[in-house]
Formats: C-alpha cells, sequence, structure tokens
C-alpha cells in the first residue's frame, strides 16, 4: 500500500484500507490496474468521489471514496494550468502590495539621516499605508526580506542594546528585486 491524496497522513491511514476492502483489492476503479501490478508503477490515490474536499472521517462513509491510478486520477481531476486558476487572497495581496510596500522601506531607510528605519515603524506605517495586516508584514515579509534566511534581500536587522530591532540596507548600492509572483511563506511554511 503506498496511498497518496490530499488527505492527512491519518485521514488516508484511516481511510484506505476501508475503501481496498469495500471495493475488493486494491485497484484502480477507472482502468482495473492493480497496486501490485509490476508493469507500471501504480501507487494507488485515495479519491475523493463527490471532490467536496471533505475528507473528515465523521462526515463519510467507505462509500465517498475510490481507488484510482494517477492517469485515472488526472482524467478524472485535471490539474488547472497556473493562469487558469482564480488567485488566491495572499497572491493578490502579494501582487498589489508587496513591490510598493519594499520600495517604500527602502526609500524610507534612504532618507533617513541615519540610514536604517526602525522594524516596529515599518510595520505599523507600511501596514497603514499599503492597507496589509501587521501579522502579515510581519509574518511573510519578514521571513522573505528579512530574516537571515533571505540571503538575496538588501536589508537586513540589527538590534541596539534596548532591543529596538532596526532595518538597513545592506550596503548603499543595494537593489531591491521583487518577483511577486514567486510564492512566498505563509503561516504553514
Amino acid at each position: 500500500m503506498n496511498p497518496m491524496s490530499n488527505c492527512s497522513s491519518y485521514q488516508n491511514k484511516y481511510w484506505y484500507p476501508r475503501v481496498a476492502e469495500d471495493q475488493h483489492g486494491e485497484f484502480c476503479r477507472g482502468c482495473g490496474l492493480e497496486a501490485n501490478d509490476k508493469s507500471l508503477p501504480t501507487n494507488l490515490l485515495l479519491d475523493k468521489i463527490n471532490n467536496d474536499g471533505d475528507h473528515t472521517i465523521k462526515n463519510n462513509s467507505v462509500k465517498d471514496f475510490q481507488l484510482l491510478c494517477h492517469h485515472c486520477n488526472k482524467i478524472k481531476n485535471p490539474s488547472k494550468k497556473p493562469e487558469d486558476r482564480e488567485m488566491t487572497q495572499s497572491e493578490k495581496t502579494n501582487l498589489r502590495s508587496e513591490k510598493p510596500l519594499m520600495e517604500w522601506c527602502m526609500a524610507e531607510i534612504r532618507g533617513s539621516k541615519d540610514g536604517q528605519i526602525k522594524f516596529d515603524y515599518f510595520v505599523s506605517e507600511g501596514s497603514f499605508k499599503f492597507d496589509i495586516s501587521p501579522e502579515t508584514i510581519e509574518r511573510r515579509y519578514y521571513k522573505k526580506y528579512l530574516s537571515v534566511h533571505a540571503v538575496s534581500s538588501p536589508f537586513t536587522l540589527w538590534t541596539d542594546q534596548f532591543n529596538v530591532t532596526y532595518i538597513l540596507l545592506k550596503n548603499r548600492e543595494s537593489i531591491l528585486d521583487i518577483d511577486t509572483h514567486t510564492p512566498t511563506p505563509s503561516i504553514n511554511d
């Protein structure tokens, strides 16, 4: 058994054996390919028949699921091309606000007399000016531009002896190269 699906591993472990038993074996309900057929790589997928996305144990029965091979699953559930799918709210926020926010941050740093701005100022003023929640700035843009893992970012942080954190440029010639179409870390990352 090598089940895969968009269920959690707990849900998959619960449903897969029950569905295999109910349909009298591990085989694809679409084409009949058996899980132990060595002619093809056959990782059977646990598929929700009505595609409602609810895989919870309490809201379903064994009859709500089937096992499909990758080929049959793709036929039943064709993936949308990225340009065909609707943007998530997070992606809309990035597209609308990320570049202006970071350009504003750079301008504020360059315009300050000491070449730095307080991180708290960046969060509060940035959220107000660009209609982004402070949590989004702290969580997403901190991780993408200001954390130690943001090696290509032009920004860096430092904390003074009073535990106040500042944003400054790594060097005076820093440029901001933003691709707002790249995935950004979310709370689940």
